[in-house]
């Protein structure tokens, strides 16, 4: 634009000095009226530069303002978008969201990321980390007192998996009949059960025998002893896990067998006898008082 002015310029100083003194060999209207039909020109094409200029200049501005506008909507988007811990639900890929409200104005939205798919693992797999994860070693003892035949005594099953659990068992089932302490792996739900052939056994708590192991957890049964001298009664333990894939698993611990002594209690042992073998008791009796009156009678005769 600077030339363009310069030139104008430079015409208009020759069209002043032509209309003074003319060109040799031409007449001085027609000198005068081709210099300024150059003049003209050179006018014309400068307002042309001019425009096209500003026009330019209104176009670099324009795109700066939508470029910095555009910057600014991305930098408050990245801002305001949830991260991904705080998603609840996935919107469908490639779909935006709808907005509803007045005075709403709908803008673009990017395409989601596709969701990352866990790799594929086996049960087997899943069941050695959750092992690894929530299992623990512990201690389990069996707290049970002088037992007697017939009479219903107070058997309680302790599993701790605190960090001294097995000082901690051992404390509490000092004055059992079997103050044996054994460790075993433990987790944070267990399932215990008493079962014995020569016993009537009745589980206290809980009914389903599944319970908290927070620190320490008792299992209490009522035992009742169905035969007298040495007998059996064996432990069943089993752990609930949850497997990372495929839900709580149940994972059952070696079972512990205790022997246990039983009394004699001799008027016990009399009533069962009898009510075992009534008929017979009766028919002894009854043949015994028929042969009593039968040697009565014989000496009366006499």
């Amino acid at each position: 634009s600077g030339e363009v002015r310069a030139t104008e310029v430079d015409l208009n100083e020759m069209l002043a000095r032509l209309r003074e003194t003319g060109l040799p060999g031409q007449s001085h209207e027609d000198a005068l009226r081709r210099a300024t039909e150059r003049a003209e020109e050179v006018r014309r094409n400068a307002a042309e530069a001019r425009r096209n200029a500003e026009e330019d200049a209104e176009r670099r501005r324009a795109k700066e303002s939508w470029s910095r506008r555009a910057y600014e909507f991305d930098e408050r988007t990245t801002s305001q978008r949830p991260r991904a811990a705080e998603r609840t639900t996935l919107e469908p890929l490639g779909v935006p969201k709808p907005r509803s409200g007045p005075g709403t104005r709908s803008k673009s939205t990017k395409l989601s990321k596709p969701p990352k798919v866990p790799p594929t693992v086996s049960l087997d797999a899943a069941v050695r980390q959750a092992l690894g994860i929530d299992v623990r070693m512990g201690a389990l003892g069996v707290d049970a007192p002088p037992l007697r035949l017939g009479r219903t005594d107070r058997v309680k099953v302790v599993i701790s998996r605190a960090t001294l659990a097995k000082q901690l068992v051992a404390t509490l089932v000092a004055e059992s009949q079997v103050p044996t302490v054994e460790a075993i792996k433990t987790s944070a739900i267990m399932r215990v059960n008493l079962i014995g052939a020569a016993f009537e056994i009745t589980r206290l708590n809980p009914p389903d025998g599944e319970q908290l192991v927070s620190e320490t957890a008792v299992w209490e049964f009522d035992v009742v002893p169905k035969a007298s001298g040495t007998q059996k009664m064996t432990v069943s333990a089993s752990m609930r896990i949850p497997v990372r894939g495929f839900g709580e698993k149940t994972v059952s611990v070696p079972s512990l067998e205790r022997e246990f002594s039983v009394e004699v209690d001799r008027i016990y042992a009399s009533r069962s006898f009898v009510r075992r073998n009534w008929k017979y008791v009766v028919t002894t009796t009854v043949a015994a008082a028929a042969v009593v009156v039968a040697l009565i009678a014989a000496v009366w005769q006499r």
